[in-house]
């Protein structure tokens, strides 16, 4: 199992257990597609925010055309606010 899957799978859990999750992406050094494609899969099933992308995560999600699709926020307190 790699990473992303696991993480989809974390996110899956703590949705349904809390109803929503906040993503921390600050840390996040690297991603590709199958992490696009994980939270993509995820985010209409849940409510799902991302909080602080780092960089390349940022950077990933314009590439893809997904940063005006998903909830995204500059900061953690801003996310969990919501």
């Amino acid at each position: 199992m790699d990473n992303t899957t696991s993480l989809g799978a974390e996110i899956e859990t703590m949705a349904a257990v809390h109803g929503g999750v906040v993503l921390d992406a600050s840390r996040i050094t690297f991603a590709d597609s199958s992490f696009v494609r994980m939270i993509l899969s995820t985010h209409p099933r849940t409510d799902l925010r991302i909080a602080a992308p780092s960089r390349r995560v940022a950077r990933l999600f314009d590439l893809a055309g997904v940063d005006t699709y998903l909830r995204i926020y500059p900061t953690l307190e801003t996310a969990r606010a919501v």
